[in-house]
């Protein structure tokens, strides 16, 4: 998957076009703020977790219910700035940033069949007992919570 065409860059940050350009997106609340927000973060999270140096980051929309972010096998991170905060922008990036970390240190796979692979085995639970997840989701609150305090980012924004 490349996006080098169709983004314009922010620092370590790829935007694609359409956030920037399509009536559709601009009215999203804080697009500029979080677009310069995220490029910063990105060499702190890149310092703090054991990531591949080819990890790129996409801000982009994502289709699918409740989605605000994914990590692709192919070392990219997407983050949909929809959401409905500066601080939960922040939390989605954290939380790809682990699964990047997982995949990186080879706990995180993808298996032939396309299926997530959980230290080299299948795993036969919902999102929420998905051991991956359940990883990503209590270490994106401590690494959001250290990024707010570096960044002086209001949780509340």
């Amino acid at each position: 998957m490349s996006y080098q065409k169709h983004t314009k860059a922010f620092g370590n940050l790829q935007v694609v076009n359409s956030l920037l350009y399509h009536k559709a997106y601009k009215d999203v609340p804080g697009l500029a703020e979080k677009i310069e927000l995220i490029s910063r973060i990105i060499p702190f999270l890149r310092k703090k977790l054991k990531v591949s140096r080819n990890l790129q980051v996409v801000m982009r929309p994502i289709r699918g219910d409740d989605m605000l972010g994914q990590f692709c096998e192919d070392d990219i991170i997407e983050i949909d700035p929809r959401t409905e905060s500066v601080y939960e922008c922040v939390q989605v990036l954290c939380h790809e940033f682990v699964h990047a970390e997982q995949h990186h240190l080879g706990k995180l796979t993808w298996g032939d069949d396309g299926q997530f692979l959980w230290k080299k085995k299948k795993v036969e639970a919902d999102y929420w007992h998905q051991p991956w997840e359940k990883e990503a989701h209590e270490r994106d609150q401590i690494l959001a919570s250290m990024v707010c305090i570096h960044f002086r980012i209001d949780r509340e924004k």
